[in-house]
């Protein structure tokens, strides 16, 4: 299922246009959540945000992770006390840890739920600035002139092996270890 939508313009500033396209292959129900709307911090400042939260297949209940985590990361931005657009970065980055927290709290406290996690990437655009904060290998791309840049970087034991120097490109892409995620949304830290 592919969609296109539009967020029309706040204060006539900018309007944000994303798309979506779902696959659920192999599996029964969809893991995967989008959102995007425009918000307000409790400290006043403005923010349009978009996010999307990739439920872990494989685990317990993914679908309900993802949107635990989207829920959960509007909540702590629309309460946040920031202010200033220098104050942006951070907050995106402790709602991505405060949903950390709310998804393995759920894991651990029902059976039904144990191991379940997701990937998040969650964008955040003030006065035509684009702000991000991501974990796991949900990518985020910047798109200009009709041409596509990765600008977030897998939390992959593989990128992190590369990253460090341990492998090259060549030893990585035969690892079977290589797409396993070492960072997520709903693992203890």
């Amino acid at each position: 299922m592919s969609k296109t939508m539009a967020i029309p313009p706040k204060n006539n500033n900018h309007s944000l246009v994303f798309g979506t396209h779902y696959a659920v292959g192999g599996r029964a129900n969809l893991e995967d959540r989008v959102a995007a709307r425009h918000i307000q911090t409790a400290g006043g400042l403005p923010l349009t945000v978009a996010m999307v939260a990739d439920g872990m297949g494989g685990h317990n209940a993914g679908e309900v992770a993802a949107q635990l985590t989207v829920n959960t990361v509007y909540e702590a931005l629309e309460n946040s006390p920031i202010a200033t657009p220098q104050q942006i970065p951070e907050a995106l980055a402790q709602a991505l840890a405060y949903a950390n927290q709310v998804v393995y709290e759920a894991a651990r406290t029902d059976e039904n739920k144990r191991g379940m996690g997701t990937t998040a990437t969650v964008a955040a655009v003030h006065n035509g600035r684009l702000y991000l904060a991501h974990v796991g290998d949900s990518r985020a791309y910047l798109v200009r002139n009709g041409r596509a840049r990765q600008i977030t970087q897998d939390h992959t034991w593989g990128r992190e092996m590369l990253r460090r120097g341990v492998l090259s490109t060549q030893e990585i892409a035969k690892h079977p270890k290589a797409n396993e995620l070492y960072s997520s949304i709903g693992y203890e830290t």
